[in-house]
């Protein structure tokens, strides 16, 4: 699920997933893939910019809230391990 930015940011787009039952990568990249508007396919791999088994593993940590911010595809973004990715152009 996601929804276009807000008056304050309106070029921040949010999107959920169930970290519980989804893997936070593959939300990335299919929430990326939305907003480039192109499959998964065209993007460059997510794991050629950043350590995707180590963002997993952080993201599903018990050790208290994280937050994790990085760049991908000329946009920033930003996952918690609540199950929110947000998305901001570069």
């Amino acid at each position: 699920m996601s929804n276009g930015g807000t008056e304050e940011q309106p070029d921040s787009f949010h999107f959920a997933y169930d970290p519980e039952a989804e893997d936070v990568t593959q939300a990335i990249v299919e929430a990326v893939g939305l907003i480039h508007d192109t499959s998964h396919e065209h993007l460059t791999p997510l794991e050629t910019v950043v350590n995707t088994d180590a963002l997993a593993a952080v993201l599903r940590s018990e050790s208290g809230s994280v937050t994790v911010t990085f760049h991908y595809e000329e946009l920033v973004v930003t996952a918690n391990d609540s199950g929110d990715i947000w998305l901001q152009w570069a």
